[in-house]
């Protein structure tokens, strides 16, 4: 049935995503820290799934430190990667509850990648970048009148597709997951919390106990579940976030895909 879908490239679906950059030793109390932090999905009972083919559970937080955190970097800019990370977490915990896909490999590494090429403080950059985040995942969540119900569009990169940085920023802030980035997405959401409380007939107050879907297509946790992979294996998915070195092609119909995938699955919404 879907032999008419573009597959994309040879991604790195399988294998060692992360065989270009060693595992190495943390100091124990970032070790501490990150084992926190996996230790607190497990307590909330979370199963962090993945979206990597052949892959099921996401990368713990231990490991992305592993890979990521090098002897070059000073103890302040770790601490404040691992706080920004902590945030993160904190924020999709409280915010986005049923959150499915936990893939945060991409995230976190242009995180770092980031801080590092900023022109200025690092680690003032990487704990804004936290608080900022934290602030956008509140203003999408289900404590909000937007009341999102996944992460899976910011962190895979269907975001990405929608609201893009300003051409007139350097280029490193343009990326996806920039601190300009994360700017541009919290004003995006602030004007979207503005037109529901004016009434506006494009955000309507959704009803009391349900998730804002835009999409014209079914998005339970059970039809999620089953979409998102699928989207995986046709590479369509925007930003591959079990990959350090995930790459978005611009101006890819990604969006009208994924309908167009749901819709074949029998996935539409009967209200749409």
């Amino acid at each position: 049935m879907f032999h008419d879908f573009i597959q994309r490239g040879d991604s790195e679906h399988n294998g060692d995503l992360h065989a270009h950059l060693p595992a190495r030793a943390l100091d124990e109390t970032v070790a501490t820290r990150l084992d926190a932090l996996d230790d607190r999905l497990r307590h909330e009972g979370v199963t962090a799934l993945s979206l990597c083919p052949g892959k099921d559970t996401a990368t713990s937080f231990r490991s992305l430190g592993e890979h990521l955190i090098t002897p070059f970097e000073s103890r302040e800019v770790v601490d404040a990667f691992v706080g920004a990370l902590e945030s993160l977490v904190e924020a999709t915990l409280t915010h986005f509850p049923g959150n499915i896909f936990w893939d945060h490999d991409y995230i976190a590494s242009q995180l770092l990648r980031c801080a590092k090429a900023y022109d200025g403080d690092a680690v003032h950059y990487l704990e804004s970048w936290g608080a900022v985040a934290s602030e956008v995942y509140a203003l999408f969540g289900k404590q909000s009148p937007i009341c999102f119900q996944y992460t899976h569009d910011f962190l895979y990169g269907y975001d990405s597709t929608r609201w893009e940085p300003p051409e007139t920023l350097p280029s490193g802030e343009q990326q996806d997951f920039s601190l300009s980035f994360l700017l541009s997405i919290r004003a995006q959401g602030t004007m979207m919390v503005e037109l529901i409380e004016q009434g506006h007939p494009a955000m309507p107050v959704i009803p009391e106990g349900s998730f804002r879907n835009s999409y014209p297509f079914v998005r339970d946790p059970e039809q999620e579940t089953m979409l998102m992979p699928l989207l995986a294996q046709h590479g369509l998915i925007p930003l591959e976030g079990w990959s350090f070195q995930a790459e978005r092609t611009p101006g890819y119909p990604y969006r009208a895909l994924r309908n167009r995938l749901a819709l074949a699955q029998g996935l539409a919404r009967d209200d749409a």
